[in-house]
């Protein structure tokens, strides 16, 4: 309810035709399609009309979740309130017709919407839709708020809230058994992945920058206090890799993509000592054997990452 009230000022409400900038020109085409067909065949369906042929289709659960996948893909601040009308006509209408009931996919591409929108309080906005879930949290939700608040320009702020929901997911935060805050226990499809690591690593990458900033243009000098992003950034990928390492699992092998979030976190900062931190990362990285950052290498994780170099692991 909450979000509902204030995206209304912020995304524009109602889904019509307001600026939708920021999105790739093909993929909102193609949800400006997807949406405009899914209405049609709503109207139609309210008008009982059986002569029009869009109407042989009612619209069901699968075609709310076509069309919110392609207002995900979409990006920009008319997709993401077409979105969340989306969600809303769901949960209202699932009183009726349970079959309706928003479902993990459904939240998760309202999720992504929101996310990458280009407001500025999209990450706020997106942690509260994964509050807000009534199913079981994925791992693609938690990804995707975790991955708007890397990119939320918030700081420390939002790396320690990106960083929360990685532990959450992994049942080490003080919230895991909290109902309200979706709890994963007992939810292996919530299990953190490298895309997990990856995005609160560099939530961390940016606190580092923008700490950084902060300190020069206070006239600061270097100082041991201001490499704290950057420690936590390392540390998520030390984690990483000893998870990979004793579980075996395909899906925790540190990418280029990870280490290249901690190297930029040691680089962006102020440390004495940040260029020996970043080269030391870099040396690992290719003592590891390190895939490539490509959704296609989920095969590649036998023997990356062994026992006779690289990065120790936390």
């Amino acid at each position: 309810a909450r979000l509902g009230k204030r995206r209304r000022r912020r995304y524009g409400g109602g889904g019509g035709n307001d600026n939708n900038s920021g999105g790739d020109d093909d993929a909102r085409r193609a949800a400006d399609r997807a949406y405009s067909i899914f209405r049609r065949m709503d109207e139609n369906e309210s008008k009982d009309d059986d002569s029009s042929s869009i109407n042989a289709r009612r619209a069901d659960a699968y075609s709310y979740n076509t069309v919110l996948n392609a207002l995900a893909n979409a990006g920009g601040p008319q997709c993401a309130d077409r979105a969340l009308d989306l969600l809303d006509e769901m949960k209202r209408r699932s009183y009726s017709d349970p079959t309706l009931r928003p479902d993990a996919f459904t939240y998760t591409s309202a999720i992504k919407a929101v996310a990458s929108s280009g407001e500025p309080d999209a990450a706020d906005d997106a942690v509260e839709l994964l509050r807000d879930m009534t199913a079981p949290p994925s791992a693609a939700a938690y990804n995707a708020a975790i991955d708007a608040l890397a990119r939320s320009g918030q700081g420390v702020e939002g790396a320690l809230k990106a960083e929360g929901l990685l532990d959450e997911m992994d049942g080490t935060s003080p919230r895991g058994d909290d109902a309200e805050f979706g709890s994963s226990d007992g939810n292996e499809d919530a299990t953190p992945n490298v895309i997990t690591y990856t995005s609160a690593i560099k939530a961390w990458a940016a606190a580092s920058a923008a700490s950084s900033a902060s300190a020069e243009s206070e006239g600061g000098s270097p100082s041991d206090a201001s490499d704290a992003p950057a420690e936590r950034a390392e540390r998520l990928l030390r984690r990483m890799i000893s998870r990979h390492r004793r579980t075996g699992d395909a899906d925790l092998q540190p990418d280029a993509a990870a280490y290249a979030g901690a190297i930029k976190a040691w680089a962006d900062s102020d440390a004495r000592d940040k260029g020996p931190r970043a080269e030391g990362l870099l040396r690992s990285m290719m003592m590891d054997g390190t895939p490539a950052d490509d959704d296609d290498d989920d095969d590649d994780a036998g023997g990356g990452g062994g026992a006779g170099g690289g990065l120790p692991p936390n």
